[in-house]
């Protein structure tokens, strides 16, 4: 009779801690910084693209 509830109490205090501590499951990473639209860089490449060509144009003649 005391070893059953010595089995219960051991299983009832793991199964406490494995939910409490979450399983064990890892969390997602989170981001970190400050986040700039995709299309900002683009427009970036877009317009030193452009300068790069007119300043070969100008350099070639």
């Amino acid at each position: 009779m005391q070893s059953k509830k010595l089995l219960y109490s051991i299983l009832t205090g793991a199964f406490t801690a494995f939910v409490l501590t979450g399983c064990g499951a890892t969390k997602p990473p989170t981001p970190s910084g400050i986040r700039v639209p995709v299309t900002e860089f683009a427009q970036q490449r877009q317009k030193e693209a452009m300068q790069k060509k007119e300043e070969a144009k100008l350099n070639f003649g």
